[in-house]
């Protein structure tokens, strides 16, 4: 009688490592089957609660800010909270090019490129841009505040940082002479600080007060206590 086991064998791991390679191929091409896309309402980036600059803290727009025509600024000028904010700004010029938009700005910086290209859409937009400093506006967030288009306000409890002199930047494409002309152009347009301080050989921080702000031309007034700002809520998750 002739042993048919090991031929009985083979048929049967021949078999399994043909269901084996079944089963991998409908889990894959279930993967991998297009998903139909949510419509996205262009106007949630106005909600621009930005998270450590990677995107919109709570996921949802906020009404209330929606229609006070708010933008928040809570962390570093970057490339990705450049995008938001220019958005941003451009569909609310588009929406009403007459009303104003808040700006507020608390910030320790960034990189100067970014904080020029939000400055160009600033100054390019029709509608006017009142600017707030909240807390502390530091380095190109202090040139956010400066190159506001309609009021330039700092908020009592707000200090604003700059640099002067030199100034060395490490940021893709940035090129420290070039960054040092335009930045001496700037500060010269948008303020009256001491030329001394723009053009001394050494880089140098100053650090003001709204007072200070006010008294170098950075902001236009100073936004009292008892006045009511534009309610906001940061959201922090």
């Amino acid at each position: 009688m002739v042993n048919n086991t090991p031929a009985k064998a083979h048929i049967l791991i021949r078999f399994f490592l043909l269901l084996a390679t079944i089963t991998v191929v409908v889990a894959i091409t279930s993967t991998h089957q297009p998903q139909s896309m949510p419509e996205i309402d262009p106007y949630e980036v106005v909600d621009i609660m930005i998270d450590a600059g990677f995107g919109i803290s709570g996921g949802e727009t906020d009404p209330g800010l929606l229609e006070s025509r708010t933008i928040v600024i809570t962390t570093d000028i970057n490339p990705i909270t450049a995008q938001k904010v220019i958005k941003s700004l451009l569909l609310l010029d588009a929406s009403d090019e007459t009303q104003p938009i808040d700006l507020y700005v608390r910030t320790e910086g960034g990189w100067i490129s970014d904080a020029f290209a939000i400055i160009d859409v600033m100054q390019h937009i029709s509608a006017p841009v009142n600017t707030h400093a909240i807390g502390g506006a530091y380095s190109s967030g202090a040139m956010l505040v400066a190159a506001g288009t309609g009021t330039r306000y700092g908020h009592p409890n707000c200090c604003i940082m700059f640099h002067a002199g030199l100034y060395e930047d490490n940021s893709p494409f940035s090129n420290d002479k070039v960054d040092n002309d335009r930045l001496l152009h700037f500060w010269k347009t948008h303020s009256r600080m001491p030329h001394d301080w723009l053009t001394q050989e050494k880089e140098k921080e100053y650090y003001l007060t709204q007072e200070e702000a006010l008294q170098y031309g950075i902001i236009d007034q100073i936004r009292s206590s008892n006045n009511s700002p534009t309610d906001f809520s940061i959201v922090t998750e």
